[in-house]
């Protein structure tokens, strides 16, 4: 359940459930491929979409993932993360969905409703996802 609250006559929050995600390791060699790399760290699903991480936020920012084998995945989507090396964020993510018509969607809120529990188990942080927009 995605909850809404208004906040003023143009401040509304939204407060996202936190979504658990299952490794798959039998994803592994899929997505080394998908990625063209070996350097993943962990590959995991919610059932709506694959979750993979990896050590280098410059390989996720650089990346150029492959959409077609994307398209093979039994999920919706793709989302490639990493920890954010700079220290102003936890973690940085890319979300590709192919199957959906979008390549790359650049702000994906549902991303974070599986990221979030993901790097705060990593980085041993408690996780509230709440996004505020000003209309």
């Amino acid at each position: 359940m995605l909850r809404v609250y208004r906040e003023g006559a143009d401040r509304y929050t939204l407060d996202f459930p936190c979504q658990v995600a299952i490794e798959k390791p039998e994803y592994l060699e899929l997505v080394k491929e998908i990625l063209g790399c070996d350097e993943v760290t962990y590959v995991g699903s919610n059932g709506e979409d694959c979750v993979a991480g990896v050590d280098s936020d410059d390989f996720v920012r650089g990346c150029r993932p492959n959409l077609s084998l994307i398209s093979t995945l039994p999920e919706r989507g793709f989302l490639l993360s990493a920890q954010d090396s700079s220290g102003k964020f936890d973690y940085i993510y890319r979300g590709f969905f192919p199957k959906l018509g979008v390549p790359e969607d650049p702000v994906t809120g549902s991303a974070n409703t599986l990221l979030g529990p993901y790097w705060g188990e990593v980085t041993g942080k408690r996780v509230i996802i709440k996004w505020d927009a000003t209309l």
